[in-house]
């Protein structure tokens, strides 16, 4: 989940050019709060009819900008996602994403 919402942050913030649709993260929000998810939906894929809900497939957040890229845990007020930047010499930078277990 966690990879999945970073990686929707960069497209939507690189990618300005092409409309946004709202709902577009829908996925995300529905697979984070799979036990409790906003559209009602029972999730329970290993019974024929509902009878045990699927639990949270994971964290899910957006960055506060697209300028500073920072998450709960950069900006010290959660436990969900981490984005870290990584210097390799000379300006080649990547970056990880570090997030909890899911159920902790």
């Amino acid at each position: 989940m966690a990879i999945d919402s970073v990686g929707f942050d960069f497209l939507w913030t690189e990618w300005e050019d092409h409309p946004r649709k709202s709902g577009v993260d829908d996925y995300l929000h529905e697979a984070a709060l799979a036990d409790n998810p906003p559209s009602g939906t029972f999730y329970d894929p290993d019974h024929a009819t509902p009878m045990k809900r699927l639990p949270s497939l994971g964290v899910h957040e957006h960055w506060n900008n697209a300028k500073e890229k920072k998450y709960s845990r950069n900006l010290g007020t959660g436990k969900g996602i981490e984005l870290v930047g990584v210097a390799l010499g000379g300006t080649t930078k990547q970056a990880s994403v570090v997030a909890p277990a899911v159920g902790r």
